[in-house]
């Protein structure tokens, strides 16, 4: 067994709880992984990641490592290749075949994707826009403004980004209540047992019972901004544009589930 399927949970973990342990490897467990991260990572945010995690984990950037922590980074670096590499294979055949059928019908909406020119290093700056039509699917804001030619990709990437850092994490939130102490929060970070998200990880090992849960990550939405807000604040659209941009989104969405 390879270091990678040990880390993933080998033959029992289905092919979409592989892709998301792939990212945590790569991103760490302060991300929040999501339908939106899968859908808005390019090739390059995952290789940026990889370098990052394989200059701190390959031996030969720690010359002066030996006996036991020297196969425990060999270790490490052999699964952070693995899951770069098994994320890279989702990326590059994502619009043809998504990962399971049911995550292909969640992911559907996403596949009109922006192309890049060939010469990707002339171009890498210049925003990106989608051209097509709108999917006939419901769409979240950020989304809606991607596809309906408003908002260009790395608006949207930046945007996700901006709400994401406004939000404390669950472990924090947690700590807070007094629900998790740090002995609990370093457990649930470093155990192999579980997969998933911070939160459902805790549930699962029986530290925080699922309203608990429910409930930091209600807290954890209040405190972060509405999406549109970043496109108000630092994109020139103003309050009645977004509120106007909102209402077709709504009448979209309606109009896709057939309300």
């Amino acid at each position: 067994m390879s270091a990678w399927e040990s880390a993933a949970g080998s033959g029992c973990a289905t092919e979409t709880s592989s892709i998301l342990a792939a990212c945590r490897v790569l991103f760490g467990a302060d991300v929040v992984l999501s339908d939106d991260f899968l859908a808005y990572l390019q090739p390059e945010g995952a290789k940026s990641a990889y370098r990052q995690r394989a200059r701190e984990s390959h031996p030969d950037a720690h010359p002066r490592v030996d006996g036991e922590h020297l196969q425990r980074l060999k270790q490490e670096f052999a699964t952070v290749s693995d899951a770069y590499r098994e994320l890279s294979t989702f990326l590059k055949y994502r619009p043809q075949s998504g990962i399971t059928a049911s995550y292909t019908a969640r992911y559907r909406p996403r596949e009109p994707r922006m192309q890049p020119a060939a010469n990707t290093s002339s171009c890498r700056d210049t925003p990106l826009y989608y051209t097509g039509t709108v999917p006939s699917v419901e769409l979240k804001i950020g989304r809606y403004l991607y596809f309906a030619g408003v908002a260009s990709f790395q608006a949207v990437v930046a945007a996700l980004s901006w709400q994401r850092m406004q939000r404390p994490s669950i472990g924090l939130l947690a700590r807070s209540n007094g629900w998790l102490d740090d002995a609990d929060v370093h457990h649930i970070l470093q155990s192999g047992q579980v997969q998933g998200r911070f939160g459902e990880r805790a549930v699962q090992l029986g530290l925080l019972r699922p309203w608990q849960q429910q409930e930091l990550l209600k807290r954890q939405q209040s405190c972060q901004e509405r999406l549109g807000q970043y496109f108000v604040r630092y994109q020139g659209i103003s309050d009645y544009r977004m509120n106007q941009l909102n209402n077709e989104r709504l009448r979209h969405n309606a109009s896709a589930c057939g309300c």
